[in-house]
């Protein structure tokens, strides 16, 4: 979430939006709501600058709002994720998508525990080995 405040106020000050911290630190935390908090936050951000900014503010918001989400959900969450559980990135990536296919928002946050899990069972056993290094990020 740090990471992503950072890049929200980091593209706010760069467009000039007034309350550029505030916004950027509001459009984090609104992040952490899978699927809905992209919509509720740049609703609000629009809110807010509509009637501070200038006429093509509104349009830099959004697009700032977008590319650090897109950078959030495919690189730098697969990249912390992943890295701490020792996961190829890419695995990451696909768990998630399958998890959420599978099971919607709880399978999201229940597959790269599974997928951990699986990992270690393949490190342990002596026939799936290749399928652990697969898995890992070594």
């Amino acid at each position: 979430m740090a990471i992503v405040a950072s890049l929200n106020s980091a593209g706010f000050f760069i467009i000039g939006l007034k309350y550029a911290l505030l916004s950027g630190i509001i459009a984090a935390i609104l992040n952490l709501i899978p699927y809905l908090g992209i919509f509720i936050t740049s609703g609000l951000s629009l809110l807010i600058t509509l009637p501070t900014g200038s006429p093509g503010m509104p349009v830099k918001v959004v697009f700032v709002l977008v590319l650090v989400h897109l950078l959030d959900a495919y690189i730098i969450y697969p990249k912390v994720v992943g890295g701490k559980a020792r996961i190829n990135a890419l695995v990451t990536i696909l768990g998630v998508v399958t998890g959420s296919a599978l099971w919607g928002i709880p399978g999201m946050f229940l597959a790269l525990p599974a997928i951990a899990m699986l990992k270690v069972i393949c490190d342990g056993v002596e026939g799936l080995q290749a399928w652990g290094l697969l898995l890992g990020d070594n």
